[in-house]
């Protein structure tokens, strides 16, 4: 899983938690949460390289996932009702924290019925954020009832990602092999 789009909207002990499972620990307690987060992305860039891997070593334990999960999810769904729907930064907030907390809980190989239920949970708050009915059948099949010339209209939130300099990355087109390649590689 990577983590890296989330990274903005992690709280400190999520920082603490995607470093130690990664086998990358600070060292100083007092550090601040930009610093973290700053230590987090360089982690990430150098797994970009391939200099370092970025894979959990072991998968966490269901007890101390739920312990730490059912309250943020506890308070996901507060704010929810509290603020907004109509938001557009609120919004973007919850569904990227309702989203790191369902990637964190899909590193849970073992299965029980409170992970069940806190992942339908989450599945709720992203459908509420989101605005779609609860169901969807009915909703495929009247976008499939559509004739093909009509446009559809669809709501997407752009997220504006920091400009990339290639030249970091040492990849150079040069005109020898495939351009789909290229492009794959540069996507990795």
């Amino acid at each position: 899983m990577s983590i890296h789009k989330y990274i903005d909207s992690l709280h400190k002990d999520e920082i603490r938690y995607e470093l130690a499972i990664i086998d990358v620990s600070s060292t100083d307690e007092n550090v601040t949460t930009d610093a973290l987060r700053k230590q987090i992305r360089q982690v990430y860039k150098l797994a970009r390289r391939g200099s370092m891997k970025c894979e959990p070593l072991q998968s966490p334990s269901i007890a101390s996932e739920l312990e730490i999960c059912t309250p943020k999810v506890e308070l996901l769904e507060s704010q929810l009702q509290a603020g907004k729907v109509d938001d557009r930064n609120l919004t973007l907030k919850l569904s990227r924290r309702a989203n790191y907390l369902m990637d964190r809980l899909a590193r849970i190989s073992e299965s029980s019925s409170h992970l069940s239920d806190l992942r339908s949970r989450l599945i709720r708050i992203l459908s509420v954020i989101d605005g779609e009915d609860s169901d969807t059948d009915s909703e495929y099949k009247e976008t499939q009832a559509q004739p093909s010339n009509q446009k559809v209209e669809s709501n997407v939130i752009y997220v504006k990602d920091k400009p990339l300099n290639l030249n970091t990355f040492n990849l150079k087109f040069d005109g020898t092999t495939c351009v789909r390649v290229f492009i794959e590689r540069l996507e990795d």
